[in-house]
């Protein structure tokens, strides 16, 4: 009771706790975040201080520099965080030089766990079982102890070397803080050497680095990290810096000779030299001792290849160990001179040449890179640091020939005092042990990693390693630009070969284009350290330029000693996982240590050519894609960059600057220096326009002397860019870029999305995508882009696997994805890099995203399909095409026939470099156009922008000019009008008046078309209507057809526009028309032989013809109209009317039309004669959709009037004052001239006297006199619905279903219900019927109306059950009883039978069954409902039998052995059996009857089996024995005591002769021993016990002493349970309190030894003390137990997906790996149990607890990672069949989602973060059934789809796309004398311009009019980079040009 209440208690605690979490969680956020803030302490101050919140993991002065390096990390009570490595540098005066502070502000306010819930053992076995590893006997062999528990076990089978291990914290950013263990592991199955941190709590693995780094010389196919490694700690303080004692050369002997044929230092390889013998090659300084010493002394300790620094040997079977595979000098004389043969082969390996060579080499890396500062106190690799500090015992295992890979080299390395591991391996017929570029670069590794902290993307340790090897194989004569690759003899290359790298290093551009860029397309780290490379190799260059090639490697004064003294002390100088920027810096730092800054002009000019200049930014030393390269040097430096440029309109310039360092002078056209050493002032009036040159004159910052610096100011002058109004679509283009630097996982199809947001929205012509992607084999890359509308396309679709395979093995893609491109990505796998380069087809088509808006979310996913290789997203963006459209301007006139505009009103857009602009128009020029009613309709007006300077531009405006009109008097409708409907109908006839107003107009084109008359054609169909032709005189509309079979000729009333007749004319007619002179319609068509006129006759047309015309008109004109003012039959023809006399049919001329509006499409051979003076031939235009008017005494363009129809080649005539257009299935009438007098136009409502409809209508009206403003009135008219419905019902009859259940709907039990304005809404009540309703049930029919009117019926539901019962059976087993019978019932075989209504009976046909019914039978089972409904199943009953049989054996028989045998003849019965059906009986073991049984017991076995196979045993004994006794003789002895009282016997020592007759098995004496005690006569009994057990005694006599018994004294313990196993043992010395005896104890024995959880509390025990003698004593003691130890609580991370609620719960023990304790678990519990969609994408830390049975607790964190993977409910509309509207061409595709016929919700996202559908909205379909699909996503990612099937008809049209300026070609490239610009889609080019990598620009060159190619002369300029900027009108592109 009392832990329960202490339980309760903890657990109410708890959640106090739980609660108090969550209280301001705004707070506990921003202070959170202020304790990952960088910490500014200041180092110098805190290792001064003793603390034990840092630790001091290194620290050394340098022995070249003086400079002393202190590294740190920050501490948490004296244990050291990883995450915060820090380092402060002090120079000799102790002064700091450079600081590096990673400390975090507040770090243990960082910490999530600092529980340590497993052991160091533990954390091995879990990292071992995590990785797969086998323990096999795990030992600690070393205890270090302190805070950090520092410990060393043994290999233990997982490891090559000894495992250390350690606690510590580690820290992540945007994780935290967690308590680890830090052990490392040197795989026995491969090179890795990993270093392991393990969380302290549950075990698991959070992080771990690889020691071994593989240098891939064949391809870098992944990223790998140069990972840090640590070192044992030192707690502060550290006053002082340490110095450590050298060795004196000068007391020391000279090492023993030496020699070893080699290429030697600086051959290269085989490649560029020959071996040779060198002798005693060690630096003395360095290798005091030579090479083969280890113990300090003058002799060595080594005549093979082993020694001091390294231990080379074959390691041909990779087992890691030398096995005595080392190269042995002949007979111990030091002299390694070996044959060789640079081929290798399995034959001939030349094994101990090549291990000399990589001994030689070894060594002399160590030597030489000693001298600049990598010794014993820094690091290096030594087993002897012979008194000079640093750890020791870690020379370099050098594996030759390793036979663990080829084609490859790695270097591993621990920390200080760790052997590092070296493996070289072959490739092909090559050693890498012959490559010494590759041996040093591997050491080169080791270097670097014991020199600095490395890690992250940006990490340069590829480049060090390259450096180093570099350095140490410079020849005299060689030169900077000369071409060095890398590894060339391992990959088989010659001495000229390119390596490895992507360029062979150079400082010439031409040869190695490297700059600071490249690393974000380079991978990691190979392509980034090669980068370095080049930065260094560029540096070096640049000192040997000033300081010259010394050839003494070790003590030389050249260019080439300082850059190697500068490297290797920036190594120590620079930050923890630096980025190029920390690299230079520390490269600077140094010189000004070490050399005074002597150097920083050289340094600074190298990095800055490589794009490492004073302005480049670094970014995060993680990504290396966020930098930014700049070719600048430090302001203090000479150089000149003033303003690029000025336009012309800005004025004097003053105060500009730009030259450094100040106190020089400027000079220049329009520059005058302002006499201040910095400024100057610029005109730009005198200077330009053009470049101008601006010098500078200063003493240089290097040098000291004078030097002329020049740059260039463009002065600028550019013509206004101006769009007219009604200029149609303008062709523009925008772009959007990100740079997201992301990863790609490896071998996971759903690969990573990255997201650009584009805020511009226009709508899409033309897309390109630009992809920048970092990825070996490319092959295994799938790239998708997703527009903001949802559409999606695959546009790089694994490249290279055109229809198998693995796909292009290249790396890297920097590519444009352009439909308009040459060459299809999915074909390019170039052998460069990047192999796929350029522009290129995508995969699937860009188009699908035309038309899309380009507003929001775009996404790109890459994903990679196949291991092993990855990538990063370096860049991506995307270009793309749009149209803006300039309208045509409406200009309205007034009353009085005029309107005025000002000129830039006709501008579109216009745009000026700078100032301002003035704008002129029409002719003559001037600030404003005038219009009159003589300008109505289309006006091309001239417009004129000049800037302020005079540069002009000029373009042409169109103006609608819209004639005025309208209205004199006031215009007043009637008042508003209410009444009810008339009976039986939905409306009521109304009957109103409007009146004109009085008033004056004049007559003119209308801006609109008023529509008239509708005549609708008897056959259909949209091209084949010519012509129309009214008689007044019968008021008949006439249609013709052409085309058509039969050519039918329609006849409409001419009012009503209803159809009379048709009949088939047999004619093709093209036109008609009435004859006003003549009084007759007339129509043109085609004859046999060509065109005639015929004379259309009678009320409706007949159909005959009547020729006019002789058969002599040309078919093109075929189609026309009569100019009755001028008996002239009209065409419309190519641009032109041809005007043809009636009479004669001769043509008396072709007028030409002008100012035709640009765009127009026109009916071919359509014309229209409209008798309106100044507008009398109409043709109508497609394109608006409007009718243009032209003068018929000039051929001018006159005026349009709006129609909004579509018609193609056929269907337009002009007769009886009206525009006639032929447009879905008829003849559509407009008028487009406005009346003589005013006119009154209805635009709304229905006419008066008309039906008007239930509700409101609201009646609107124009008056339009022709001259003053149109003036509108409107009135309503409501009509109300006072008719209820007629309710009519019906009765029916339902079935109730399978559940009982039965629905009815409205309609059921409508029997016809009607409504005079329409029914609404049908209801019924009830509507739902069940087993209850069975029978007749009365149900109230409700009818409503449309205007909310309701009526109700009556009918009658008959309800019927008529559904059988579901008869379910189950086959069972039965077993006969002991009669061979049994009985079943029907419940038996029932298997869950139902029934809606309820089920009556059940019964089977078979219920008995016996022996013979053994086996499956068939059983019948029949089952009624409650109304009669009946149904059977079969079930399968298995009758068994398992019964045993009944068996008796004979009874157990007992027999003594025969005289004078050793057996008995025994016989016996047989056994009897019995069972329910059948049974055998058989003996199955033991001797027959009558055999001859032996001594002893002998078992016989009967078995009974019955039918069934069911079996009984039974058996019986038969006991022999043997009665005879042993013969015995005994004789008494004397026996001695020994020296210590003590004397033993044996058995044979009284034995005298003792026998059996059938054998002794034993002989005894008892006592035997005797002691002190023992003294006198005692009897001995001696025992003879034959084989039998027979035993007989005789005594013997043997003078014994006896004893007295021990003391026995007990004291009391307490122990405490083992916290594994929940058990103790102790033994009898444990509680014993000093017990003894005279002649000695002999044994402590208790009774009670082990305890466990069952004896917490006290325990009474009894001790027993026996003597030597056998003589015991006891006492008891109290033994009280306790358990002390807490549960083993392990945590497991859980991913948690939420419900259809949008919440789920979390249950304690999904976040539970393991809870385990010694004595059980009471409690578990959790402090966040609940959690909803608020929690997605926050990972929620919640905390464990668990409470064994003792009241022990514990507790753990885990992260929840709350999830949402239910997609949204999608609901889609159903199938529709849609009419694109009268008029329309397309069916404009609706927004779904938008209208509300699509719904889309979501458990979390609400509203549905995206909606899509296909075809977007907007989009135009044609004629044809679709498929669209409506896609809702939410903002996690999950997508639901639904599709229905649109019936569409219409005509789809075709865009354009444009040029793309990623055509322009520059060529070729590099280029010595002359570079060409190639332009083959001849695009509008301006300009060119080049620039240096310092940004200046060296050339200019005008590409107007240039054609498809031009020549550029480049000769005159330096060989360098240069950047090339092409100017165009649709945007600038820029290409890297190399200048050779």
């Amino acid at each position: 009771m009392k832990k329960s209440t202490l339980l309760l208690m903890v657990l109410c605690m708890l959640t106090f706790q739980f609660s108090a979490q969550h209280k301001n969680p705004e707070k506990e956020k921003e202070a959170a975040r202020l304790a990952t803030e960088p910490s500014n302490i200041s180092l110098k101050n805190l290792i001064t201080q003793k603390s034990d919140s840092y630790v001091i993991t290194k620290e050394h002065v340098s022995s070249i520099s003086g400079i002393r390096h202190v590294y740190i990390r920050q501490a948490i009570n004296g244990l050291e965080v990883y995450g915060t490595e820090s380092s402060v540098h002090f120079d000799k005066t102790g002064k700091v030089i450079m600081e590096h502070n990673k400390f975090l502000a507040d770090v243990k306010a960082t910490v999530k766990n600092s529980s340590q819930g497993i052991s160091a053992r533990q954390a091995i076995t879990s990292v071992a079982g995590q990785m797969g590893y086998r323990i096999a006997n795990l030992q600690e062999i070393k205890s270090i102890g302190g805070k950090n528990k520092a410990a060393v076990f043994n290999k233990a089978g997982i490891s090559s070397e000894d495992i250390p291990v350690k606690l510590m914290y580690y820290y992540k950013e945007g994780v935290g803080t967690q308590l680890v263990w830090e052990l490392s592991v040197a795989e026995t199955t491969s090179s890795d050497w990993w270093n392991f941190r393990v969380d302290a709590a549950s075990g698991k693995i959070i992080d771990k680095d690889n020691w071994t780094i593989s240098c891939n010389i064949l391809g870098d196919h992944e990223n790998h990290i140069h990972a840090p490694k640590d070192t044992a700690p030192f707690v502060g303080p550290m006053e002082e810096p340490i110095t450590y004692n050298m060795a004196n050369s000068s007391n020391m002997a000279a090492p023993p000779a030496a020699s070893y044929r080699v290429y030697a230092m600086p051959i290269e390889s085989p490649n560029f030299g020959t071996r040779t013998l060198v002798t005693n090659p060690e630096n003395l300084t360095a290798s005091p001792f030579g090479w083969h010493d280890t113990n300090g002394d003058d002799t060595p300790e080594f005549t093979n290849t082993r020694g001091n620094n390294v231990d080379a040997y074959d390691d041909d079977n990779a087992n890691n160990s030398p096995d005595g595979k080392y190269a042995f000098s002949p007979g111990g004389n030091l002299i390694f001179d070996f044959p060789l043969n640079t081929t290798y082969s399995a034959g001939d390996q030349s094994e101990n040449a090549a291990i000399t060579n990589l001994f030689y080499w070894t060594n002399i890396i160590h030597d030489v890179t000693y001298q600049y500062g990598f010794d014993e106190a820094s690091g290096n690799f030594q087993h002897n640091n012979y008194g000079n500090g640093g750890a020791g015992n870690d020379p370099v295992n050098a594996e030759a020939q390793d036979g663990s890979g080829t084609c490859n080299a790695n270097f591993a390395t621990p920390g200080d005092g760790s052997r590092p591991r070296m493996q070289m391996y072959v490739c092909g017929s090559r050693d890498g042990d012959l490559d010494n570029m590759v041996i040093i670069h591997e050491y080169g590794h080791g270097i670097s990693n014991r020199l600095s902290t490395l890690g992250g993307q940006e990490q340069m340790g590829e480049g060090w390693s390259d450096y180093y090897g570099l350095m140490l194989t410079m020849e005299s004569g060689d030169g900077g630009p000369d071409s060095r690759g890398v590894g060339t003899w391992l990959i088989g290359e010659g001495p000229g070969g390119p390596g490895i790298r992507t360029w062979p290093y150079s400082t010439d551009f031409g040869v190695n284009p490297h700059t600071y860029d490249d690393i974000k397309t380079e991978v990691a780290p190979h392509g980034v350290g090669s980068v370095w490379a080049e930065m260094l190799w560029e540096m070096t260059w640049e000192l040997i330029a000033i300081h010259g090639f010394d050839t003494d490697f070790y003590n030389g004064t050249g260019g080439n000693n300082i850059s190697l003294a500068l490297v290797t002390e920036g190594l120590k100088l620079q930050a923890s996982q630096p980025g190029f920027v920390d690299g230079r810096d520390a490269i600077l730092a140094a010189d000004m240590a070490m050399y005074g800054g002597a150097n920083q002009c050289a340094i600074w000019e190298a990095f800055a050519r490589r794009g490492l200049g004073y302005s480049a930014i670094q970014g995060s030393s993680g990504s290396k894609t966020d930098g930014t390269e700049a070719f600048d040097l430090p302001p203090s430096f000479s150089g000149l960059d003033v303003i690029d440029e000025v336009c012309l309109s800005d004025g004097i310039q003053t105060g500009l600057s730009g030259g450094n360092p100040t106190g020089g002078i400027y000079s220049g056209p329009g520059v005058t220096d302002d006499g201040n050493g910095t400024t100057f002032t610029f005109d730009p009036s005198v200077g330009g326009p053009g470049l101008v040159t601006v010098t500078y004159i200063v003493n240089d910052f290097c040098t000291g002397a004078p030097t002329t610096l020049t740059d260039d100011i463009n002065v600028t002058n550019d013509p206004p860019e101006i769009i007219c109004m009604g200029s149609g679509n303008v062709p523009m283009t925008g772009s959007q870029t990100s740079s997201p630097g992301t990863a790609i996982p490896d071998n996971n199809p759903t690969g990573v999305t990255v997201t650009m947001n584009v805020t511009e929205n226009v709508s899409l012509t033309d897309l390109d995508v630009n992809l920048n992607i970092s990825h070996t084999w490319v092959g295994d890359v799938i790239v998708t882009i997703k527009s903001p509308s949802g559409t999606m396309a695959t546009i790089i679709d694994r490249p290279g696997r055109t229809t198998s395979g693995f796909g292009c093995s290249g790396d890297n893609i920097v590519a444009v994805l352009d439909d308009e491109a040459a060459t299809a990505v999915e074909n390019e796998c170039a052998g460069s890099v990047p192999t796929i380069n350029g522009s290129f087809i995508p995969n699937n088509p860009l188009s699908v995203f035309d038309g899309e808006s380009t507003m929001g979310l775009w996404e790109l996913t890459v994903s990679d399909v196949v291991s092993p290789d990855a990538g990063t997203i370096n860049s991506w963006g995307i270009d793309y095409d749009y149209e803006v459209t300039a309208p045509v301007l409406d200009v309205t006139l007034d009353g009085s026939g005029n309107a005025t505009v000002n000129a830039e009103d006709l501008l579109f857009s216009v745009t000026v470099d700078c100032g301002g602009y003035t704008v002129l128009a029409g002719s003559p020029l001037a600030a404003t156009v005038s219009f009159t009613c003589s300008d109505t309709g289309l006006n091309t007006v001239a417009v004129e922008v000049t800037n302020d300077n005079g540069a002009t531009s000029t373009c042409s405006a169109i103006v609608n000019v819209i004639g005025g009109g309208g209205g004199g008097g006031p215009f007043v409708c009637p008042g508003n009008i209410t009444q009810d409907n008339d009976p039986g109908i939905c409306g009521a006839v109304v009957t109103y008046t409007v009146e004109s107003p009085t008033g004056c107009g004049g007559s003119g084109p209308l801006a609109t078309g008023i529509a008239t008359l509708e005549l609708v054609s008897s056959a259909g169909g949209t091209g084949n209507r010519s012509g129309v032709s009214y008689n007044p005189s019968t008021d008949r509309y006439y249609s013709v057809n052409a085309g058509s079979g039969g050519y039918p000729i329609d006849c409409f009333d001419g009012t009503t526009g209803g159809i009379i007749s048709s009949i088939a004319s047999g004619f093709d007619y093209r036109g008609a028309w009435w004859n006003p002179s003549l009084s007759q319609s007339e129509g043109n068509g085609i004859s046999a032989n060509g065109v005639v006129l015929t004379n259309l006759s009678g009320d409706c047309p007949s159909g005959t013809t009547t020729p006019i015309l002789p058969d002599n008109q040309p078919n093109a004109q075929s189609c026309g109209d009569l100019d009755y003012d001028n008996n002239e039959i009209i065409y419309y023809n190519a641009g032109s009317i041809t005007q043809v006399d009636r009479a004669t049919g001769i043509t008396n001329g072709t007028l030409a039309l002008s100012g035709v509006p640009g765009g127009s499409v026109y009916a071919v051979v359509s014309v229209g004669y409209t008798g309106v003076v100044g507008y009398e031939y109409a043709i109508y235009d497609s394109t608006t959709q409007s009718v243009h008017l032209y003068d018929r005494a000039t051929g001018a363009y006159a005026a349009t009037s709006s129609i909004g129809l579509t018609t193609t080649n056929f269907g337009f005539a002009y007769e009886n004052d009206q525009a006639w257009v032929y447009a879905n299935d008829r003849w559509n009438g407009f008028i487009i001239f406005g009346a003589p007098s005013g006119t009154i136009t209805q635009t709304a409502g229905l006419p008066s006297g008309s039906t008007f409809p239930v509700g409101t209508t609201t009646n609107t009206f124009e008056y339009d006199d022709g001259v003053n403003p149109v003036q509108t009135c409107s009135f309503d008219v409501t009509i109300n619905d006072a008719e209820a419905p007629v309710a009519v019902c019906q009765n029916i009859i339902v079935q109730l279903d399978a559940s009982g259940n039965a629905s009815i709907i409205p309609s059921d039990v409508d029997g016809g219900s009607t409504d005079n304005c329409g029914i609404a809404s049908l209801s019924v009540s009830p509507s739902i019927f069940t087993c209850a309703n069975v029978g007749a049930n009365n149900v109230t029919l409700t009818v409503t109306d449309v205007n909310g009117n309701s009526s109700t019926c009556t009918a009658v539901v008959t309800v019927e059950d008529n559904v059988a019962p579901a008869a379910v059976c189950q086959n069972i087993t039965v077993q006969l009883d002991a009669s061979g019978n049994v009985s079943i019932t029907a419940g038996d075989v029932d298997g869950g039978s139902t029934d809606a209504c309820g089920i009556a009976t059940t019964s089977i046909d078979v219920t008995d069954f016996t022996c013979a019914d053994i086996g499956p039978n068939n059983v019948t089972l029949t089952v009624t409902d409650v109304n009669g409904n009946s149904s059977t199943c079969v079930a399968v009953v298995i009758v068994e039998d398992d019964l045993p049989p009944t068996i008796v054996c004979p009874a157990n028989i007992t027999a003594s052995t025969d005289v004078g045998m050793c057996s008995a003849a025994v016989s016996f019965p047989m056994a009897i059996g019995l069972d329910n059906c059948s049974v055998t009986v058989s003996q199955t073991a033991g001797l027959a009857s009558g055999s001859d049984f032996p001594v002893g017991v002998s078992t016989v076995e009967f078995t009974a089996t019955d039918g069934s196979g069911n079996t009984t045993i039974c058996s019986f004994t038969i006991t022999v024995t043997d009665n005879e006794l042993p013969t015995m003789v005994c004789q008494n002895i004397t026996i001695q005591l020994d020296a210590s009282g003590n004397a033993s016997i044996s058995a044979s020592d009284i034995d005298g002769g003792s026998s059996d007759p059938c054998g002794i098995a034993t002989i005894s004496v008892s006592p035997s021993t005797f002691d002190c005690s023992d003294v006198g006569d005692n009897p001995v009994v001696l025992t003879v016990t034959d084989i039998n057990g027979n035993s007989n005694t005789c005594t013997a006599i043997v003078t014994v002493e006896d004893i007295t018994p021990p003391i026995a004294v007990c004291q009391n313990i307490t122990v405490e349970l083992d916290p594994v196993t929940g058990t103790v043992t102790i033994d009898g010395t444990d509680v014993d309190g000093g017990s003894t005896d005279a002649c000695g104890i002999d044994t402590y024995v208790l009774d009670i030894d082990t305890f466990d959880c069952s004896n917490i509390g006290d325990n009474t025990v009894i001790l027993t003390v026996t003597d030597v003698n056998g003589n015991v004593s006891t006492c008891t003691a109290v033994v009280t137990v306790e358990d002390n130890t807490s549960p083993e609580l392990v945590c497991q991370d859980f991913t948690l997906e939420l419900g259809t609620d949008g919440t789920a719960t979390l249950d304690p023990n999904d976040v539970i790996a393991s809870n385990t304790d010694n004595c059980g678990i009471a409690t578990i519990a959790v402090d966040i149990t609940e959690f909803s969609c608020a929690d997605i994408g926050t990972p929620v830390t919640v905390q464990v607890f668990t409470s064994d049975v003792n009241g022990n607790l514990s507790t753990c964190t885990a992260v929840v990672t709350v999830v949402d993977l239910l997609a949204p409910v999608l609901t889609c509309p159903a199938d529709q069949t849609v009419d694109p509207g009268a008029g329309n061409l397309y069916y404009i595709v609706p927004d779904y989602f938008g209208t509300g016929e699509a719904t889309a919700i979501d458990n979390c996202t609400d509203p549905v973060t995206i909606t899509s559908q296909d075809p977007v909205a907007g989009t135009p379909l044609s004629d044809g059934t679709y498929t669209i699909t409506l896609t809702a996503e939410d903002e996690y990612g999950n997508l639901a789809t639904c599709t229905f099937e649109l019936i569409v008809e219409s005509v789809l049209g075709i865009g354009n796309n444009n040029a793309n300026i990623g055509s322009v070609q520059l060529y070729p490239n590099p280029a010595k004398h002359t570079v060409m610009i190639g332009n083959p889609q001849n695009l509008s080019l301006e300009k060119l311009n080049i620039f240096d990598i310092r940004g200046r620009v060296v050339k200019t060159v005008d590409l107007r009019n240039m054609g498809a190619e031009k020549a550029i002369n480049v000769s005159e300029m330096a060989a360098a980079t240069y950047i090339v900027i092409i100017e165009s009108e649709t945007g600038p592109i820029t290409k890297r040009l190399i200048k050779e």
